[in-house]
């Protein structure tokens, strides 16, 4: 961890110490790991050396993989020079996986050079990376290949940098929906803040009538119902049957997402247009709880 190559040759010299023993310890992003391998993690690259010129250590795929994670760019080298050129051609993609949690463009861009890997575009925005998914823009021809995953990002400034380089916020793509909606599926609610900020609707409503908030309702999603609303949602819009988001939650038995609704403005007596409150819908179920929730705001049948 120090780099204290002579400390480790005392150490080894030690009778009865086994170079060769494996570590286990939930410090490191493995089981089972060798010294040489931990060199790598650390990028400690005079531990490293002895190891390989004293003890003969060999370097696997671990290795090169902790090296990225390391930092050393003497080591992740030293490693990829064990390797044949056909041994090359197949290393693993996941090499790329762990250059981009690195952070270290340096050692992306090697990748994308020297073997023509790709770059983990899931790898990017699980891990935050910014910059490696600014360079896979470079590789593609249509920018909204990249406007979804782009959302996941869920930061303002990489939707405004896509919107600068052509973007289309108004498309809508099967099975994801619009930029907008898939934002909210996914919880991403400053880059749905964004999107409504730069014209996307989030009153569109379906051939029923339905925005995004009612349609959350009807299928009992709390999560999105919560995420539309502090997205700016009108809680109180009706579809073509006059119901509202706060009758659906009623409807679906949702205690939790009606107080939610409630505590942030629903109507607790809107009328469909059959005349029915979301109080006569608690009746009618025989929900008491729900109805105690309504009767405590003032609801009426």
């Amino acid at each position: 961890m120090n780099n204290g190559d002579k400390l480790l040759s005392s150490i080894f010299v030690q009778d009865g110490f086994d170079k060769n023993q494996k570590l286990s310890s939930k410090f490191y992003p493995r089981h089972n790991i060798s010294f040489l391998e931990v060199c790598c993690y650390h990028g400690a690259v005079d531990c490293f050396k002895l190891l390989r010129s004293e003890f003969k250590a060999e370097v696997s795929e671990t290795c090169i993989e902790l090296s990225f994670l390391g930092g050393s760019q003497e080591i992740m080298m030293e490693c990829l020079k064990v390797f044949t050129e056909d041994d090359k051609k197949k290393l693993s993609q996941d090499f790329m996986q762990y250059a981009i949690i690195s952070h270290n463009i340096d050692f992306i861009s090697y990748l994308i050079n020297e073997y023509g890997m790709y770059i983990d575009i899931p790898a990017c925005y699980d891990n935050n990376n910014i910059q490696a998914f600014i360079v896979h823009l470079d590789y593609i021809t249509d920018i909204n290949d990249c406007l979804y995953p782009s959302i996941l990002f869920d930061n303002p400034f990489v939707c405004e940098y896509m919107i600068h380089l052509g973007a289309d916020i108004q498309v809508n793509i099967d099975p994801f929906g619009s930029p907008l909606q898939y934002a909210l599926n996914k919880g991403c609610y400053a880059s749905a803040k964004y999107l409504i900020s730069k014209g996307s609707d989030i009153e569109v409503v379906d051939d029923k009538g339905r925005t995004y908030l009612i349609i959350a309702s009807v299928n009992n999603y709390q999560e999105r119902v919560r995420g539309a609303v502090l997205c700016g949602a009108n809680i109180n819009k009706k579809d073509l049957s006059g119901k509202t988001a706060l009758h659906y939650s009623v409807d679906v038995r949702n205690e939790k997402t009606v107080e939610f609704l409630i505590s942030h403005g629903a109507d607790v007596n809107a009328r469909d247009n059959s005349d029915i409150t979301p109080l006569s819908i608690a009746k009618t179920l025989g929900e008491t709880k729900i109805e105690q929730i309504l009767l405590s705001h003032d609801a009426k049948i």
